[in-house]
C-alpha cells in the first residue's frame, strides 16, 4: 500500500521476527530517547507481562503475530500517530522512536537502488477493533511502522508509514484470510486529541483514493498526513503516512503510475 518500491523479501524478515527474543526494557530506558526520538509513552507496569483486562490496557484476547509482539502494549491508532508526530523544531532521524514499544527489525536502516527504509512492528487497535490473520488459528495481526525516504539517507526519513500487516508478502493485510484491513483513522485521531483538517484528495473514486489532512495536536508541530484506501474484488485495505518533508502542493500531487 505504501507508495514505494522495495526489493527485499519482507515475509522472510517477519519469520525471523516471529521467533526473536526481545529484551525487556526498564521504565528508565523507555523514557530515555535520543534527541531525535519521540517522547516516552505510558507502558504496562511490567513490559514483559502480557496486557490483560485488569491492566486497563486494550486486549484482543488472541495470539499475536509476529510473536515478538507478545507482552507489548497495544496502541490505539491515534495514540501511535501522536507518539510519532514530532514536536516543533525537532527533525526526525533514523533513530526516531527507538526506545518506544515499537519492535524494530532492521539494524539501522536498509538502502536499495530506489529507497531507504527502517521497519518495525507495533500492536495497534482502532477504537477497540483489531486486524486479524487466519493462520493455524486466528491471530491478532501486528502493524508495520516504516521510516522511509527516496532521498539520500543522510537527510533522514521523508515519511512514517503505518499499516496492518506487512507492506508486501504473505502477511500483507489483504484478502480472505484477513479481517479489518480497511480502516478510517479519523475517529481515532479525534479520540487522541489530534485535529485533522482536510486539505485535498485524489483518486479514481472514493473507494480507491488518497486523502490528505493537516494534523495539529498539543505539543506537536503541524504535519501533513495521508490516508490511502483501496478496494477491489480481492478485498480492501488502507494505510496512513505522516509526511515529514512535503508541502501541500507536493502532497496533493498524485504519484506517477
Amino acid at each position: 500500500m505504501f507508495r514505494k518500491l522495495i526489493t527485499t523479501t519482507i515475509a522472510g524478515t517477519v519469520a525471523v521476527l516471529a521467533g526473536c527474543n526481545q529484551p525487556a526494557r526498564t521504565a528508565a530506558s523507555q523514557a530515555s530517547a535520543s534527541t531525535g526520538s519521540a517522547p516516552a509513552v505510558l507502558l504496562p507496569a511490567s513490559p514483559t507481562a502480557a496486557p490483560s483486562a485488569s491492566s486497563g490496557l486494550p486486549v484482543s484476547g488472541l495470539p499475536v503475530f509476529p510473536t515478538a509482539l507478545e507482552g507489548h502494549q497495544s496502541f490505539e491508532l491515534g495514540q501511535l500517530i501522536y507518539l510519532l508526530m514530532p514536536a516543533p523544531s525537532i527533525r526526525v532521524g533514523w533513530d526516531w522512536a527507538v526506545d518506544s514499544p515499537i519492535v524494530w527489525i532492521d539494524d539501522g536502516f536498509v538502502s536499495t537502488d530506489v529507497s531507504t527504509y527502517r521497519r518495525g512492528f507495533s500492536r495497534v487497535n482502532l477504537m477497540g477493533k483489531w486486524s486479524t490473520e487466519l493462520r493455524q488459528k486466528k491471530d491478532e495481526l501486528g502493524w508495520e511502522v516504516q521510516l522511509f525516504t527516496t532521498a539520500p539517507a543522510k537527510f533522514g526519513p521523508q515519511e512514517i508509514n503505518i499499516q496492518p500487516g506487512t507492506d508486501d508478502g504473505d502477511d500483507a493485510c489483504f484478502g480472505t484470510r484477513f479481517d479489518n484491513c480497511w480502516f478510517d483513522p479519523r475517529p481515532s485521531l479525534k479520540a487522541a486529541g489530534i485535529e485533522a483538517k482536510s486539505v485535498c484528495q485524489y483518486g479514481p473514486n472514493e473507494a480507491n483514493s488518497t486523502h490528505i489532512y493537516q494534523l495539529a495536536a498539543p505539543g506537536k508541530a503541524p504535519i501533513l498526513f495521508s490516508w490511502l484506501q483501496s478496494e477491489g474484488s480481492g478485498g480492501d485495505s488502507a494505510s496512513v503516512s505522516l509526511l515529514l518533508d512535503a508541502d501541500k502542493k507536493a502532497a496533493c500531487t498524485p504519484p506517477n503510475p
